[in-house]
C-alpha cells in the first residue's frame, strides 16, 4: 500500500511534458520567372541527355554481341539450341540495359528541388540559396517561412543571380554522351566493314544468329 502511494506521489510531482509549438502551413509563393525557366530547362535537358546516353548502350551492345556470336558460330558451328540461348541472352541484356538506363531515369526524372540541388552541386556560388528559395516558395506543411518579406528578397536575389549565368550547359554536360557516340560510331564502322568484307558469308551468319538453319559458309556445297 505504501509503495502504491509513493508511486502515485512521484507521478503527481513529475513535470508535465513539454508541448511543442505549432506553426501554420507555409504559404505558396510563385517562383520568379528566371528561376522557374532555368529549373525547367535543366530538368528537360537532364532527362534528354540521360535518355540519349541510355539508348546508346543497347545500340553499342547489340552489334558487338552479334559480331562475337557470328565469329563463334563460324569457328564452332553452333547448334540451333545454343544459338537460341544466345538470342535469349541478347534480349535479356538489351531489356536490362533499357530498364536500368532508360526507364529508371525517365521514372526518376528531376523535380524542382532535385534540379536545384543538382545546380548547387555544380555551381557552388549558389551555396544553399537556390534550394532554400525553391522550398520556401513551395510552402506547405512544415515549411516555416518566418517573414514573407525576407522570402521575397531571397527569391529576388536568386532570380537576379541565376538570370546572368549559363546554368543549363554548365550543369548538364554532354561529354559522356559524346564519348558513347564515338564508341557507337566505331562499332558501326567495324561491323559494317566486317559485313561487307565477308559478304555473302556474313549474311548467312547473320541469318543463323536469327535462328536460320542455313549451313555455314565454309560448308556450303555447289
Amino acid at each position: 500500500m505504501n509503495a502504491l502511494l509513493k508511486k502515485r506521489k512521484q507521478q503527481e510531482t513529475r513535470p508535465a511534458a513539454w508541448i511543442l509549438p505549432t506553426f501554420p502551413d507555409g504559404a505558396r509563393i510563385p517562383l520568379p520567372a528566371p528561376i522557374r525557366r532555368v529549373l525547367g530547362q535543366v530538368r528537360r535537358r537532364h532527362l534528354m541527355v540521360r535518355l540519349a546516353e541510355g539508348v546508346t548502350l543497347p545500340a553499342i551492345a547489340l552489334p558487338s554481341l552479334w559480331l562475337l556470336q557470328a565469329l563463334m558460330d563460324w569457328a564452332f558451328n553452333l547448334s540451333w539450341t545454343v544459338r537460341f540461348l544466345f538470342l535469349l541472352a541478347d534480349a535479356a541484356i538489351l531489356l536490362g540495359l533499357l530498364y536500368k538506363f532508360v526507364l529508371i531515369p525517365f521514372l526518376r526524372r528531376l523535380n524542382q528541388q532535385t534540379a536545384a540541388l543538382l545546380i548547387e552541386r555544380s555551381m557552388p556560388q549558389f551555396r544553399t540559396e537556390l534550394i532554400s528559395a525553391v522550398q520556401l516558395a513551395e510552402g506547405g506543411r512544415g515549411c516555416i517561412q518566418s517573414s514573407l518579406e525576407l522570402v521575397q528578397r531571397l527569391l529576388a536575389r536568386v532570380a537576379n543571380k541565376i538570370g546572368h549565368l549559363d546554368v543549363v550547359r554548365r550543369v548538364v554536360t554532354t561529354s559522356e554522351l559524346k564519348r558513347r557516340g564515338k564508341i557507337f560510331a566505331g562499332v558501326v564502322v567495324v561491323s559494317a566493314a566486317a559485313f561487307g568484307w565477308f559478304h555473302p558469308g556474313s549474311a548467312i551468319l547473320l541469318s543463323r544468329i536469327l535462328l536460320s538453319n542455313q549451313p555455314l559458309p565454309t560448308m556450303t556445297r555447289v
